[in-house]
C-alpha cells in the first residue's frame, strides 16, 4: 500500500490498534514524520481520541474548577 492510499480508517488502525508512532508509520511508508502528523491531525487522530475511544477518558468530563 502506498501512503497516498492510506485513509482515515487505515491510519486509525496503525495509530490506535497497532500503537505505532508517527515515526514508525513514516518509516513504513518511506516518508517524513511531518506528513504522518499532518494527516493524523487532519483526521483528528490523537492520543486523547484514543483514550476516549478506549473508555479511559470521558468526552464530557467536567473541567476541574480553580479557586
Amino acid at each position: 500500500m502506498e501512503w497516498e492510499q492510506v485513509g482515515k480508517e487505515e491510519l486509525e488502525k496503525l495509530y490506535y490498534d497497532n500503537d505505532y508512532t508517527d515515526n514508525q508509520i513514516a518509516q513504513m511508508f518511506h516518508i517524513t514524520k511531518g506528513k504522518v502528523t499532518y494527516r493524523r491531525r487532519k483526521y483528528n487522530i490523537s492520543m486523547l481520541q484514543k483514550a476516549i475511544r478506549d473508555g479511559k477518558v470521558s468526552q464530557n468530563q467536567p473541567e476541574s474548577s480553580v479557586s
